[in-house]
């Protein structure tokens, strides 16, 4: 019984967390109080998955100059990382920012930057929420 004790203990020390990620609308130019969320674990299945089938693009983010919506910032710690993942969705495309230089994916139809906007509408008042969805309808392409 002891034993049995004893491997339980060290097995669950072994047991891998869920990822975690942390989403950003990028909407109040100059103030710390953009609208941010965490996505549920279920979500963070999803959101690797979806950023693991994006394809490679050669383009690069124009940082937006505008007023109002200008795109996701997402932070992802996966299992066994060191480092948290940095990304920036924008416009149809989805920048990872690695210490080594940014490498950008292509986001048709803005799939990913709309599904990581709809995980919001728990989070943010309604009243927000509509004001981010219209920004966000403004720049469709």
């Amino acid at each position: 019984m002891l034993l049995l004790v004893a491997w339980l203990l060290v097995g669950c020390a072994n047991v891998i967390t869920p990822a975690q990620a942390a989403v950003t609308v990028d909407l109040f130019s100059g103030r710390p109080d953009n609208p941010t969320w965490s996505l549920a674990p279920d979500e963070v299945a999803d959101l690797s998955s979806r950023l693991d089938n994006l394809s490679s693009s050669q383009q690069k983010h124009d940082q937006p100059g505008n007023l109002g919506y200008r795109g996701i910032h997402l932070e992802l710690l996966r299992p066994g990382a060191e480092a948290e993942e940095r990304w920036f969705i924008y416009d149809g495309l989805a920048e990872r920012e690695m210490p080594e230089g940014s490498r950008s994916f292509a986001d048709p139809y803005r799939k990913l930057e709309r599904w990581l906007l709809a995980t919001g509408r728990p989070h943010v008042n309604s009243e927000l929420y509509a004001a981010i969805e219209a920004e966000f309808n403004v720049r469709l392409p």
